[in-house]
């Protein structure tokens, strides 16, 4: 049924690229959320900045999973679905921080 013409040739350094690219990519994604953690910490970002920079994050994030090596715009959306989780979840990470911050300054003022 298909051509004989057709041939699938593999190099494994092509390979090797991919994965080494693809899992360092991911590595540095699911750190991120440290970096943003980190930032809220010192006091640097804010929930309400990152609330109001959503946007332009979102738009990062699809920019930065379409320079991932992708073959198909499905590909590009199971790369993005979790970077927007991930900064989602920071946001809660910030948010939690700000609180246990404030009960400390609420509990040393009283």
């Amino acid at each position: 049924i298909a051509p004989d013409s057709i041939d699938v040739v593999v190099r494994a350094s092509d390979y090797y690229h991919f994965v080494t690219t693809t899992m360092l990519a991911v590595g540095a994604a699911f750190c991120f959320p440290l970096v943003l953690l980190g930032l809220g910490r010192v006091g640097i970002l804010t929930t309400e900045r990152l609330r109001s920079g959503r946007r332009i994050a979102y738009v990062l994030m699809v920019v930065l999973a379409a320079l991932l090596p992708t073959a198909d715009p499905v590909s590009l959306a199971i790369e993005i679905v979790p970077l927007v989780a991930l900064y989602e979840l920071s946001i809660l990470g910030v948010r939690a921080q700000e609180r246990a911050e404030e009960r400390r300054a609420a509990r040393a003022g009283a």
